[in-house]
């Protein structure tokens, strides 16, 4: 008796090490199973990708502008005063520009519906603010903030 179940347990394992190597590189392997890499082949026309372009118009009049120390970089802070009440969805976007040292922004907002009130100058007021990292800070010597009627623009 003992005969017999030594020599099963050494055809059952005969025949699962004869297995490992095709088990090895299966899915039923857990240790494959967060480590399956696949390469993707991507079809993309040559300039077929382009930048999306904001669509937002920019907001009528920059009013004021603020730079804040923040940890490991600051904040730029805006307060933009469009034509009506009812603007929303204030954004200030990063833009390139051919200056060396300058950092702009446009102050971008979604305009309300028409025939929104105009209102007074304080309860127009839309105040927007963006982080700058101390990396993105490196060499920079103006940051400017552009609307559709002026820009306002600090130096260090």
């Amino acid at each position: 008796m003992r005969r017999i179940i030594k020599s099963a347990v050494f055809v059952t394992a005969a025949v699962s090490l004869t297995a490992c190597g095709s088990i090895r590189e299966s899915r039923v392997n857990p240790m494959n199973w967060f480590n399956y890499e696949r390469q993707e082949e991507r079809l993309t026309p040559e300039g077929a990708l382009e930048t999306a372009k904001d669509i937002r118009p920019l907001i009528s009049q920059v009013a004021d502008m603020r730079i804040e120390r923040a940890p490991g970089g600051a904040i730029v802070r805006a307060t933009g005063l469009p034509q009506t009440q009812g603007f929303h969805t204030a954004e200030l976007i990063e833009v390139e520009t051919e200056t060396r040292g300058l950092l702009a922004f446009e102050f971008r907002v979604v305009p309300p519906r028409p025939g929104a009130p105009g209102g007074s100058a304080p309860s127009r007021e839309i105040t927007v603010g963006t982080f700058v990292s101390d990396i993105a800070l490196q060499g920079i010597t103006a940051i400017e903030v552009r609307g559709q009627d002026n820009v306002r623009r600090t130096r260090r």
